[in-house]
C-alpha cells in the first residue's frame, strides 16, 4: 500500500510539472498577444506604418530535430544519458534543447528551464548540486535521488548539522 501511494505521488508531481510548463508556455503566448495587440493599437493611432517598432524573432535554426516532440523531461533526460558525467548549468541545458529542435514559445526560455529544474528537483526527478553561484543538474539513476549542497557546513563526523533530512528541500 506505501510503495502505492507513493508511486501514485510520484505521477502527480510529475503531472503537475508538466501543466506548470504548460501554464507557463499559456502565459508566454498571452503576453506575446497583448504585446502584439498594443503595438497593432499603436500603429492605429499613429496612422503611420512607418513607425511601428519590429518584434524580435528568434531566426538561429536547430542543428537538428530530434526533440522536436519530446518534453522537457525527456530531452534533458537525453542530454544527461548522452553526457553521464556532465553537470549542467539552466542555461546550458536551455541552449542545448533548443539547438536540437526542442519547441517552446516561452519569451524568456532560460528563466523557463530554470523554474522547470527546480520543479523536477523538488519531485526528486533529477540529480541536484548547489554551488555557491548556483544549481548544477545532471543524470539520475533509477529510484535513486542525490541532492548535494556545497554550501552546507558540516561537523566533525562528516554530516550536516541539520539531520539527515536536510539535504532534501
Amino acid at each position: 500500500m506505501r510503495d502505492e501511494l507513493i508511486e501514485l505521488k510520484e505521477r502527480l508531481q510529475l503531472e503537475r510539472t508538466e501543466l506548470t510548463d504548460r501554464l507557463q508556455e499559456i502565459d508566454a503566448n498571452l503576453g506575446s498577444i497583448n504585446r502584439v495587440l498594443s503595438l497593432v493599437d499603436c500603429q492605429r493611432a499613429k496612422k503611420d506604418h512607418k513607425q511601428m517598432p519590429l518584434i524580435k524573432t528568434n531566426t538561429e535554426q536547430p542543428v537538428s530535430l530530434r526533440f522536436n516532440n519530446l518534453t522537457f523531461h525527456e530531452s534533458i533526460k537525453i542530454l544527461f544519458d548522452e553526457n553521464p558525467g556532465k553537470l549542467w548549468k539552466p542555461a546550458e541545458l536551455a541552449d542545448a534543447v533548443l539547438q536540437e529542435g526542442f519547441k517552446t514559445k516561452s519569451i524568456n526560455f532560460k528563466n523557463t528551464v530554470r523554474t522547470l529544474l527546480m520543479n523536477l528537483r523538488k519531485a526528486k526527478k533529477i540529480n541536484a548540486t548547489k554551488l555557491k553561484s548556483g544549481w548544477l543538474y545532471g543524470v539520475t539513476k533509477e529510484d535513486h535521488f542525490s541532492y548535494t549542497d556545497e554550501t552546507e557546513s558540516l561537523n566533525r563526523d562528516g554530516k550536516n548539522n541539520e539531520g539527515p533530512e536536510s539535504n532534501f528541500l
